[in-house]
């Protein structure tokens, strides 16, 4: 007969019998620990976007497939759009560490609060698509926050590169 440390059936009589045969915990404890300690000492701004970043995802999955649009390279395409955001806040927070900042964490949660701007007027909008009646109360206030951040659309910023280009060719 086994004895446990924990409630669980399943969890502990692994653990434990790997401690009583004197060995350590497999190496996907040690990766499972990694993980669970950076989610469990995320900053909430960080930790808010991922949330907001799930809900967008879902939203725009129903949306299309309400609308009979549904196309896995688009969805593919969102979830590596959302990856690289939070590739960009972990950039900006590496970034302020090295030079010192004492506010880096802060300085990537301004960073990630702009970025769930971005994403819940993509909710709004992923929703207004499916039918759902957006209050225009809702609606205003996204439309402000995208002009505070001055979110741009993709063929816009490649509008402005172009221009950049032929003018820098000139």
């Amino acid at each position: 007969m086994e004895t446990t440390l924990h409630h669980s059936r399943f969890a502990a009589p692994l653990f434990t019998k790997s401690l009583m045969a004197g060995s350590y915990p497999s190496w996907p404890s040690w990766v499972g620990g990694a993980i669970a300690s950076a989610w469990a000492g995320l900053p909430f701004p960080i930790f808010n976007l991922m949330v907001l970043m799930g809900i967008d995802f879902m939203v725009g999955l129903l949306a299309a497939l309400n609308a009979g649009v549904f196309s896995a390279i688009e969805a593919r395409r969102g979830l590596v759009r959302k990856v690289l955001m939070l590739l960009v806040i972990l950039a900006v927070q590496r970034l302020a560490q090295a030079q010192s900042m004492m506010a880096a964490t802060a300085f990537a949660g301004i960073i990630a609060n702009a970025f769930c701007v971005a994403e819940a007027a993509s909710i709004f909008e992923n929703a207004a698509t499916a039918g759902v009646p957006i209050p225009q109360v809702a609606l205003d206030l996204v439309a402000k926050a995208k002009q505070l951040i001055g979110r741009k659309s993709v063929r816009d910023l490649k509008r402005e590169m172009e221009k950049r280009k032929k003018d820098a060719g000139e």
